[in-house]
């Protein structure tokens, strides 16, 4: 859609029009000589009577010889002309204005910007940048040694404070659904990075931050840390019931209720626990272990034999499913002979965390 133009386009009008017609007609077969146009297409051209006066009018359709007229263009005023009056294709000033900063612009085939500055390859509905041959629906390549591309994104939101740049990602209906966005960080020079999800009516939730130090906020990442507390004698064993953690330090999500720890999300966790163990008359030491859905974790903790105290912990990395129940159990290994109440574990203490 857009102008159109025509080499020698000329005719003579089949019919006088006053000033206020929208519609002028040429001399049979003489339409044919003006561009044919689409829906959205136009041609400028100018009416001139015989003493040299004229209009320049917008045609936005031509059907045969008749053509619809928007009239009084390009600083021109709308006057009466005669049949047998004359109207040609000339150079206007707005015809050369809607060249030079088109109202719109339409291209068939692929658009090519000085070989592979930008390239639109309309087959195959991509844009490269960068590249000749896109193979991606958008792609950035850079012709050197490390292979990296630049993309550089300037915002002009001024009702974000101190925002640097942003690229939003919606929906069908434009609705943003999250965001990468660069925020100054004290001074335009230094910025942070943050990932976000945005829902609608609701507040921005920064998902993940890089600050201009680098360090790395995940504030929703699910993790705790707790005890039990300075002086527990924990009783039972591995079969009798989970540790019940009164002491909760850390409860990133609220996933750690009483008892258990319910995994909210599929991934690996670090996991750690441990305690002070006691020994029973034998010389056996307490023990932890956690349990997963009901299942000892084969690595436990567990103190030194022979020694009436003694320190016990273990820490892992482990792969866990969605709402994976995980628990920590206690061995009580007895009484210990010498009357001195040192049974099971004393001040056992569990922590895990999301690692990805």
């Amino acid at each position: 859609m857009g102008v159109k133009v025509t080499n020698n386009g000329f005719g003579t009008l089949s019919a006088g029009i006053n000033s206020s017609a929208t519609t002028v007609t040429v001399d049979s077969g003489q339409g044919a000589r003006f561009p044919a146009l689409s829906s959205g297409d136009f041609f400028f051209a100018t009416l001139v009577d015989t003493s040299n006066n004229l209009e320049i009018i917008k045609v936005t359709a031509r059907s045969t010889d008749s053509m619809t007229v928007t009239r009084a263009q390009d600083n021109t005023t709308a006057r009466a002309f005669s049949i047998g009056d004359r109207i040609e294709l000339r150079p206007t000033a707005a015809l050369f204005n809607e060249v030079i900063t088109p109202s719109e612009l339409t291209i068939s085939g692929d658009l090519t910007v000085d070989t592979n500055t930008l390239k639109v390859d309309s087959s195959n509905n991509r844009v490269g940048m960068g590249t000749a041959s896109p193979s991606r629906q958008v792609m950035i390549s850079r012709s050197i040694a490390d292979g990296s591309g630049e993309l550089g994104i300037v915002s002009s939101d001024s009702s974000t404070s101190g925002a640097l740049g942003n690229i939003h990602f919606g929906n069908s209906t434009d609705t943003s659904l999250a965001s990468i966005r660069a925020t100054a960080d004290g001074a335009t020079d230094s910025a942070k990075l943050e990932f976000n999800t945005e829902k609608t009516g609701a507040a921005i939730e920064t998902t993940m931050r890089i600050d201009s130090n680098g360090f790395v906020l995940k504030p929703f990442t699910p993790g705790f840390s707790c005890a039990v507390g300075t002086g527990h004698g924990a009783t039972g064993n591995l079969t009798a019931t989970a540790v019940n953690w009164g002491n909760i330090y850390q409860n990133f999500g609220n996933h750690l209720s009483g008892t258990t720890f319910t995994v909210p999300v599929t991934g690996r966790y670090f996991v750690t626990f441990g305690g002070i163990a006691g020994q029973n008359s034998t010389g056996s030491a307490g023990r932890m272990q956690m349990q997963v859905a009901g299942n000892v974790v084969s690595i436990q903790a567990r103190g030194e034999e022979g020694i009436s105290y003694s320190q016990m912990a273990a820490s892992y990395i482990i792969q866990l499913s969605q709402n994976d129940a995980c628990t920590v159990k206690i061995h009580d290994r007895g009484m210990w002979t010498g009357g001195q109440n040192q049974a099971g574990t004393n001040d056992p203490h569990w922590s895990m965390y999301l690692l990805g």
